[in-house]
């Protein structure tokens, strides 16, 4: 993965894993400390839940010890980061145009698909708005 700036972020259950194994630490051991469980644990390192809940973070971070800038950029690593304001601009420029009624009449109301986060709940509210009239 890369960052921001070009650099390459590991992704948070290999950060985790690292700071665990410098702290000689089990899975279960540092899940007891945390007080989560060991598939708690096991699940973040395998990447199952890549960004915990902050209080998980905080737990974690403090029962492996983390000292210094440690806990801000163990903490950092496991949190989701805010999408690209360049990507928001580039997706308002790409408007669907609506469909005419004649194809409307040809094609299944609310048959919308395309990739998550492109806007077609929206899309396909403004057509099901269109086919009621």
């Amino acid at each position: 993965m890369l960052g921001a700036a070009g650099e390459t972020v590991l992704p948070f259950g290999d950060v985790l894993r690292r700071h665990r194994l410098a702290a000689a630490l089990s899975q279960e051991a540092l899940a007891e400390r945390a007080g989560l469980s060991g598939r708690a644990i096991a699940d973040l390192e395998r990447g199952v839940h890549q960004f915990p809940y902050p209080d998980t973070l905080r737990r974690v971070a403090d029962a492996l010890g983390l000292s210094g800038e440690e806990p801000h950029a163990f903490t950092e690593a496991g949190t989701r980061t805010k999408p690209d304001e360049t990507a928001a601009v580039a997706r308002q420029h790409a408007v669907l145009p609506l469909p005419t009624t004649s194809q409307l009449r040809r094609s299944r109301p609310g048959a919308c698909r395309a990739r998550g986060g492109v806007g077609e709940s929206a899309y396909a509210d403004a057509v099901r708005a269109r086919w009621r009239r």
